[in-house]
Parts: C-alpha cells; structure tokens; sequence
C-alpha cells in the first residue's frame, strides 16, 4: 500500500477532529437535553402541589412560571423526549473511507475552522 500524501493526510486530520467535535456536541446536548426534560417534569409536580395549596387553602398562587408555561406551550418536553428516543448517542457510526489523492497531493491552504 502507498504511503498517503500530504493531502491525504490533511483531509484524515482534519475529519478526525470534525467528527470528534460532532461527537462532543452530541454528548453535551443530550445531557442538557436530559436536564430539561427533568427539569420540565419537575416544574409539572412542583404545579400540581401548587394547584393542590391552592384548593386546600383558597389561595391562588400561579402553577407554574411564564417560561416553562411557554416551554410547554411549545411542546418542547414532547419534543426533547420523542428525539432522543428515535435516537442513537453519537450516530450516525463514520466508517474511515479512504481519501482520493487530489491537488496533486499538496495540502491545502490552512484553514482556521477545519486544522
């Protein structure tokens, strides 16, 4: 087997650490997914002890803040809830597929974003 060129050793690099990130960002929105949808349901118990409070003692306390009532309104536990369950942490699975050899196996200019 040929030993690969610069470009081709680049393009390797470079998706490497895209895919690395892509993966990281996965795991950090799952886990802040997670604490949301807790934090939703949290908020759904702490409203119904307020509802509760509110029948036992004739008060009438708010159930629940502006913000999650406009979270719920926009059905976003339904929706954070339905997404990770049709989903699969980290997926889809990269298979390393060989680069072609292009640009006369220079690398490419430096690239802030991708290096």
């Amino acid at each position: 087997m040929a030993a690969l060129t610069l470009y081709q050793l680049q393009g390797k690099r470079r998706i490497k650490r895209a895919l690395k990130r892509r993966y990281s960002a996965d795991f950090k929105a799952r886990g802040l997914a997670l604490r949301l949808a807790t934090a939703l349901g949290d908020a759904t118990v702490a409203a119904t002890n307020v509802a509760t409070i509110n029948t036992l003692y004739g008060t009438t306390y708010a159930g629940s803040t502006s913000f999650i009532q406009a979270l719920n309104t926009a059905g976003v536990g339904t929706a954070i809830t339905a997404a990770a369950a049709a989903s699969v942490a980290g997926a889809p699975a990269q298979l390393y597929a060989p680069l072609p050899n292009a640009n006369g196996g220079a690398e490419l200019a430096p690239n802030a974003a991708l290096d």
